[in-house]
């Protein structure tokens, strides 16, 4: 099973402590979606949690970027734990494309997606750990601009929860 990582999974090291197996990590492009963090974090109150939403039709042409792995198929109800499915987000199919490889064939993936009842209209900040996470992650695997976007996310969670902006921390 192809199993698309937004959020802080794109950090293999916390598959692993997860206890998911995964192989055949892939950078890839999510078409006509958006990252944020449009839902509040289970664990951190008040904050927010990674998600992908769908690009409004003046948005077109927008993509973010995630991390595919290969999951065996019964680690998805491990995944669920982790994820708060059903009721923090729901799984759905969503068609991605290797970033390296533009001409390369849609892949469909599973992704968690914001429950629409849990679903914000505006962005929270994310707690300055988890998005520490999601930039380690993301580093060296997406492209630079994209990185430059999550290590920004840092950076304001750094200045509103400790008053700096983290960046001698990245």
């Amino acid at each position: 099973m192809e199993y698309l990582a937004i959020g802080s999974n794109m950090l293999p090291e916390q598959m692993n402590e997860r206890g998911l197996s995964h192989t055949n990590p892939r950078a890839v492009i999510i078409p006509n979606w958006k990252f944020g963090f449009a839902i509040e974090s289970r664990t951190r109150p008040g904050f927010g949690a990674a998600t992908i939403t769908p690009v409004e039709d003046s948005e077109r042409g927008l993509f973010a970027q995630g991390v595919l792995y290969t999951i065996p198929d019964h680690h998805i109800f491990k995944m669920d734990e982790f994820e708060g499915y059903p009721t923090q987000y729901f799984r759905t199919r969503v068609f991605v494309q290797e970033l390296h490889a533009p001409d390369s064939p849609l892949i469909a993936s599973v992704a968690y997606v914001p429950h629409p009842s849990r679903q914000l209209a505006q962005d929270l900040t994310p707690h300055p750990d988890y998005a520490k996470r999601i930039v380690d992650g993301a580093h060296g695997r997406l492209t630079e601009d994209y990185v430059e976007q999550l290590k920004h996310w840092h950076q304001i969670s750094m200045r509103e929860v400790y008053g700096h902006g983290g960046i001698e921390r990245l």
